[in-house]
C-alpha cells in the first residue's frame, strides 16, 4: 500500500487531520511520498458531522479551495487527496464527501489563481480511497463535474440585469390574453417539467418578438456558441443557443424559472415531443412546427386550434437556470422520458437539418429510443396503442416559410404531406439511412455514458458503453426504417449510378417496397414516371430490374396512388402499347378499374385493425388483447350523452386520419350503432369531429349500422373510404347493405359519391 500510495502520491498532497492533531500547515518535502502536503483542520462541529448543514460544507469547502491553492501556488501540478486520523476518528468524512468537495472547490478556484500560466495550466488528482469506495466516490465525481458544468456553461451566458427591452408590454405579448386558470396549477407546473408543453400560439409569439427585437436593437454574438464572436447577431443567425442566451435566460432571470412557466396560464401537457438539434435555425424551428400543427389540424377547427397544440421544446420546458431534474440516476424518470411514456403525447416532432444533426446527439438519440419501444408496444413502458414519429424538414437555403416539408407517419408508413407545404428534400431521407447511433456526440460524457448503457442494458451507469451491442442495431434498424421507405423512393425517381444495389441493401435493411411518399406513390408508380418532379419513365431495362426487385421483395403492382392511378394507369396514357406497358402487364399489373375494389378491402382492413386496437371493435371480437369495445367512449355519467372519446380511442382516429389523407377525394362512412349506449346519437358526431381536427380533408356521411347488442357482432364503430364509382347502383346497393337510416351532416362536394380517377 505504501508503494502504491507513493507511486500515486503525485507532487503534493491535501490530508485532512483534526485540529488537535500536531502536523503542519504545509510539510516539507521526504515527510510523506509528496513533495508538499496541505492539511485541512477540521473543527469539532465538522468532525461530528460535517454534512449536516450548508455552512458546514461551504466551511469544508472553502478550506479545500484554499489548500489547493496554496499548493498550485507553489508550483503543484498533481495532488492527491486523502484523511489522516492521528487523535480523532473521521469517518464521518465519507470518501463521497471529500470527492466532492474536492472538485467543487477546484472547479470553482480554478478562476481565482491569480497567475495566469496557473490558471491555464493543468491539473492532476489522485483520490487515495478503499477498493469498496470507488464506485460510490466516482458516481460523486461525475455528479460533481456535471452538476459545475452545467452551471459554468449558462453563467457564460446569464446576463448580470434584466434588459431594458424585457418591458411588462413584451412580457404581456408573450402571455397573451389567457385568463390565468384557478387552482394550484402554478405548483404542479413548477415541480412537473413533464406538464410544461409550449402551446404553438406561444412559440410563434416568441419567435416574433425576438425578431422585432433584433430589428430595433443591436445584438452581438459572443458566449462559447457563437459562430462569429462579434459580428452582429441576425434573425436569421439566429439558433436556440442564441435565444437560451439573449432571451429566455434574461427573461426568466427574477423568478429563475423556465419560459413556460413565465407564459403559461394553466398547466399544458405536452401532445408532441420536439426532437431537435440547437444549433438549428430558430425561425426554422418554429415554422417546421407551425406547418406540422397545421397538417395534423385543421385550420379552422373551432374545438381545438391547430394554434393550441402543445409541444415540449426542452429549451422552453427545462429551467435553464436549474438542470438539476436532468441528472436523474433513473432515465425514465427524466422530462424527456416522462413526456413521451405519457397518454397525452400523441408522437414525436423529428426535426431534421440536411445532415439530420438531431440523431447525432445522444439526447435526441434517447428520445428515438423510446419511440422505438413505444412503436414496438413495449407494455411495462405505456398502455399506449400507438405513437408517431412525423418527420419535418426545410430547404436549406431557401426562404423558411415556404421551404418547410413534412413526412407524415401513417404507422403504416411514411408519406409526404403537400397541400400548402414544400417537396420533401429526399437528400434528407438519404442521410437519415446512414445514421449511426453509436457515434452520437453529448456536450457531458456522462451523459453519454447513462443514455448508451441505459440502450444496451435497460439501466443508466457510468461505466464505458459498449462498442458494439445488438440494441444498438436495433435502434438503426428503427431510424433508418423512418428514412429507408423515401430513400427507396428518391433511387426511383433520381435513378443514379447503382441504385440497383442500394434499394437491394434497403429492402435488406427492411424498407417497406409499399410505402407510399408522394401523392400516394410507391417506388414502383416513382419508376414509371408518376412523380410530379420526374415525369419521364426509367429506361426499360432498369425499369424490369427495379420493378422484378421490388415485386420480389413483397411491393404490391396494383397500388393506387392519391389521383386513382395504378403504375399500368399512368404508362398507358401516353402509349398504351409501350414496351413498358406490355412488360407490366407481363407482371400481372391492371388499371384502376380493374384493382380499386381490392384496394379499397385492402385500406378498409387497415381501418378496422386501427380501431379495433383503439376499443372500438365489436364484442364478439376473438382477439381480446386489443378490443377493448366498453372503452372507447366514456362520459355516460351523471346524465352525460356518453360520447366523449378516451385517450386511446383519441389515437386511433388520428392514425385513420392519416389514411383517409392519401385519399383526400374519396368518400368516408362514419358507422355507429344505435342503443341507449348513444341515447342522444352524437357518437358519430363526435367520431366526424375528431377526424376533421386531425386533419382528415375527405367528404364524410354518417350512418347508423343497426342496433346495438352487448354480445352482438357490431363494432362500436366502422369507418370506410370508398375508392370505387358509387353512382353504379348494383356497387352502391351492395356496399350500403345492412346500413339504416343514412343521414348525412358533412356537406358533400358536387359528385361527392361519383369518384373517379383524376389526371396526374
Amino acid at each position: 500500500m505504501a508503494g502504491l500510495r507513493s507511486f500515486l502520491g503525485g507532487a503534493a498532497e491535501v490530508a485532512a487531520v483534526s485540529a488537535s492533531d500536531s502536523m503542519p500547515i504545509i510539510l516539507p518535502a521526504g515527510q510523506l511520498p509528496a513533495s508538499l502536503c496541505a492539511c485541512i483542520r477540521l473543527t469539532s462541529a465538522q468532525l461530528n458531522q460535517p454534512t449536516s448543514t450548508a455552512v458546514a460544507q461551504e466551511e469544508l469547502q472553502d478550506k479545500m479551495r484554499q489548500a489547493v491553492m496554496d499548493l498550485r501556488a507553489q508550483g503543484a501540478v498533481s495532488i492527491a487527496v486523502r484523511k489522516i486520523a492521528e487523535t480523532v476518528d473521521l469517518t464521518s468524512l465519507t470518501p463521497e464527501l471529500i470527492v466532492s468537495t474536492t472538485m467543487k472547490s477546484i472547479l470553482d478556484g480554478n478562476g481565482k489563481v491569480k497567475k495566469p500560466e496557473l490558471q491555464s495550466q493543468g491539473l492532476e488528482i489522485h483520490f487515495l480511497v478503499a477498493a469498496a469506495d470507488v464506485p460510490r466516490c466516482r458516481g460523486a465525481l461525475e455528479a460533481t463535474v456535471a452538476k459545475w458544468s452545467d452551471t459554468s456553461f449558462f453563467q457564460t451566458m446569464r446576463p448580470k440585469h434584466r434588459p431594458a427591452w424585457f418591458t411588462d408590454a413584451v412580457l404581456h405579448k408573450l402571455r397573451g390574453k389567457e385568463k390565468a386558470a384557478r387552482g394550484a396549477w402554478k405548483k404542479q407546473l413548477q415541480e412537473d417539467p413533464a406538464m410544461r408543453g409550449v402551446l404553438l400560439w406561444q412559440l410563434s409569439t416568441l419567435a416574433q418578438t425576438v425578431q422585432e427585437i433584433l430589428t430595433e436593437l443591436d445584438f452581438v454574438q459572443d458566449g462559447p456558441f457563437a459562430a462569429n464572436p462579434g459580428s452582429p447577431l441576425r434573425w436569421l443567425d439566429v439558433n436556440m443557443y442564441h435565444v437560451c442566451q439573449h432571451f429566455i435566460l434574461p427573461m426568466t432571470k427574477e423568478q429563475e424559472c423556465s419560459y413556460v412557466e413565465l407564459v403559461a396560464s394553466d398547466l399544458q401537457p405536452p401532445e408532441w415531443m420536439v426532437s431537435h438539434a440547437w444549433s438549428t435555425q430558430f425561425a426554422a424551428t418554429a415554422s417546421m412546427l407551425a406547418k406540422h400543427s397545421s397538417s395534423r389540424n385543421q385550420e379552422e377547427d373551432s374545438a381545438h386550434s391547430w394554434k393550441q397544440t402543445s409541444y415540449w421544446c426542452c429549451t422552453l420546458a427545462n429551467n435553464q437556470h436549474d438542470l438539476s431534474p436532468l441528472r436523474e440516476a433513473d432515465l425514465l424518470k427524466t422530462p424527456f422520458a416522462r413526456v413521451l411514456l405519457s397518454n397525452a403525447c400523441a408522437g414525436t416532432v423529428l426535426l431534421c437539418d440536411t445532415a439530420v444533426t438531431p440523431l447525432r446527439r445522444v439526447w435526441c438519440v434517447f428520445e428515438a429510443h423510446l419511440t422505438q419501444l413505444l412503436r414496438s408496444g413495449h407494455a411495462k413502458l405505456s398502455n399506449k396503442c400507438s405513437h408517431f414519429m412525423d418527420l419535418v424538414a426545410f430547404h436549406e437555403g431557401q426562404s423558411v416559410s415556404e421551404s418547410v416539408a413534412i413526412l407524415q407517419d401513417g404507422l403504416v408508413g411514411w408519406h409526404e404531406i403537400s397541400a400548402g407545404l414544400a417537396r420533401f428534400p429526399l437528400e434528407v431521407a438519404r442521410v437519415g439511412t446512414t445514421v449511426d447511433v453509436r457515434m452520437a456526440q453529448a456536450t457531458l460524457q456522462c451523459d453519454r455514458r447513462a443514455i448508451m448503457n441505459h440502450i444496451a442494458f435497460g439501466k443508466a451507469s457510468q461505466d464505458v458503453p459498449a462498442i458494439d451491442h445488438s440494441s444498438y442495431d436495433e435502434l438503426n434498424v428503427f431510424v433508418h426504417s423512418a428514412f429507408a421507405s423515401a430513400e427507396l423512393y428518391r433511387l426511383a425517381c433520381e435513378r443514379p449510378a447503382g441504385c440497383v444495389e442500394r434499394a437491394r441493401e434497403l429492402l435488406a435493411m427492411g424498407a417497406d417496397p409499399n410505402s407510399f411518399v408522394r401523392e400516394g406513390n410507391t417506388a414502383i408508380l416513382a419508376l414509371v414516371g408518376a412523380d410530379p418532379t420526374q415525369p419521364t419513365p426509367a429506361d426499360l431495362p432498369l425499369l424490369q430490374e427495379m420493378v422484378s426487385l421490388l415485386v420480389a421483395s413483397g411491393a404490391r403492382l396494383n397500388h393506387v396512388n392519391s389521383h386513382m392511378q395504378t403504375a399500368l394507369d399512368h404508362i398507358i396514357a401516353t402509349d398504351e402499347a409501350s414496351p413498358a406497358a406490355v412488360f407490366l402487364r407481363s407482371q400481372g399489373a391492371v388499371s384502376f378499374e380493374e384493382s380499386a375494389s381490392a384496394a379499397e378491402e385492402l385500406w378498409n382492413s387497415r381501418i378496422k385493425a386501427v380501431l379495433r386496437r383503439g376499443g372500438f371493435g365489436a364484442p364478439t371480437d376473438e382477439d381480446r388483447s386489443h378490443s377493448k369495445p366498453t372503452q372507447a367512449f366514456g362520459g355516460a355519467g351523471g346524465g352525460g350523452s356518453g360520447a366523449k372519446l378516451l385517450g386511446r380511442a383519441e389515437q386511433s382516429l388520428r392514425e385513420v386520419a392519416s389514411l383517409t389523407k392519401i385519399y383526400p377525394a374519396s368518400v368516408c362512412s362514419i358507422e355507429t350503432p344505435s342503443g341507449p349506449h348513444d341515447k342522444l346519437g352524437l357518437r358519430g358526431k363526435a367520431v366526424l369531429a375528431a377526424l376533421k381536427a386531425a386533419g382528415a380533408p375527405n367528404p364524410f356521411e354518417l350512418r347508423c349500422s343497426g342496433p346495438y347488442h352487448p354480445r352482438g357482432s357490431l363494432p362500436l364503430l366502422r369507418v370506410q373510404i370508398s375508392l370505387v364509382d358509387k353512382s353504379n347502383p348494383s356497387e352502391a346497393q351492395a356496399t350500403n347493405r345492412g346500413l339504416q337510416d343514412v343521414t348525412s351532416i358533412a356537406t358533400l362536394p358536387e359528385r361527392a359519391l361519383s369518384l373517379r380517377r383524376t389526371s396526374a
